[in-house]
């Protein structure tokens, strides 16, 4: 098979996200800023408001149409109560804002965007070793 087709085919592969599984430690304090009580429903709304915060910070100005695409889409899973499957690519895209060193967070939301990078690669990990199997 060619490079470009495995490529094509490897970001077509899904993956099962559960945002209200993200291990993010939400203090009282920081649910009651979320309008959450409930752990799974802090954890969601902790992890939406982190990866909106750093494609914010990542995109300034605004997005191209490509990448505004990409979000929206994610941000319709976001949006789920519970597992959802997402594409590996669209996982990849936050990821990579994520890990992005060059990005400066807000000091409030530093040990998130840890425990965010964390969550997403083992999803990635796990794609990864399960695409090698099969």
């Amino acid at each position: 098979m060619g490079e470009a087709r495995k490529r094509f085919l490897d970001a077509a592969r899904l993956v099962t996200v559960d945002f209200s599984a993200v291990p993010l430690q939400v203090g009282e304090l920081d649910r009651s800023n979320l309008g959450v009580s409930g752990d799974s429903d802090a954890r969601a709304a902790a992890a939406r408001f982190v990866i909106n915060r750093l494609v914010n910070l990542k995109h300034p100005q605004g997005m191209d149409r490509t990448d505004g695409k990409t979000f929206a889409s994610i941000q319709d899973a976001m949006e789920e109560t519970g597992p959802v499957e997402m594409l590996a690519s669209q996982v990849r895209w936050i990821a990579k804002i994520a890990e992005d060193d060059a990005l400066k967070v807000d000091v409030g939301i530093v040990r998130w965007r840890e425990q965010l990078v964390d969550f997403l690669d083992k999803i990635l990990t796990e794609e990864k070793e399960a695409n090698e199997l099969g």
